[in-house]
């Protein structure tokens, strides 16, 4: 039998307002909830050990969605073994809801610039997300030469995830505010793949 290879994983958190303080909330505080996607993480390095990052979702701060991101594993992105840097990160990225990602290269350099999740920032906050992906787009030649036909379009890097980061962009510009179902049931009409995403 062949070794079995997995190829990145992604984990998502939140805690519903309205409902009490979950047993599950770190601190018994639901804006700690955040503190749980490096747990998560840690469960599934084994399919990801080259980068690993996070998204944070935080109501009243600035930087409403914060992005953590940098190659290496969780250990060392997180700072887990040095607790007073572990903390601090954790205070700064503090939340009720969380993305994260550790990454196994299939395509792409070994830079932080390719690590997840991917954020875009934007003045309109239903336009601002952050995403991280897992899988393989067999139409990604065909969605990136769509792209790249189009004029003064660019792409930075050789990933189908940020082919899916400008694809999701066109997708929420069409019209109005649109439902988040809508936008990704949009996107999945265009993608050929096996794939999962996470969406903050």
């Amino acid at each position: 039998m062949a070794e079995l290879f997995h190829e990145c994983g992604i984990a998502a958190v939140y805690h519903r307002q309205g409902h009490g303080v979950s047993r599950l909330a770190p601190k018994g505080d639901p804006l700690q909830t955040s503190r749980l996607i490096t747990r998560m993480l840690l469960d599934i390095q084994n399919r990801g050990q080259l980068a690993a990052g996070m998204t944070t979702f935080h109501p009243d701060r600035n930087q409403l969605i914060d992005t953590h991101k940098e190659v290496g594993t969780v250990n060392e992105v997180f700072r887990l073994h040095h607790r007073d840097e572990y903390e601090s990160l954790m205070q700064e990225y503090a939340g009720p809801a969380a993305i994260g990602h550790v990454r196994y290269a299939t395509c792409g350099q070994d830079d932080r610039s390719y690590a997840q999740p991917f954020e875009r920032h934007h003045i309109e906050k239903s336009k601002w997300f952050s995403f991280a992906f897992n899988g393989q787009l067999a139409n990604y030649p065909q969605l990136r030469e769509d792209i790249l036909s189009q004029p003064d379009f660019h792409l930075a890097r050789e990933t189908d995830t940020e082919v899916l980061m400008h694809l999701l962009c066109h997708e929420l510009q069409e019209g109005q505010r649109r439902d988040l179902l809508d936008v990704l049931a949009g996107l999945s009409d265009r993608l050929d793949g096996a794939y999962n995403i996470v969406f903050l």
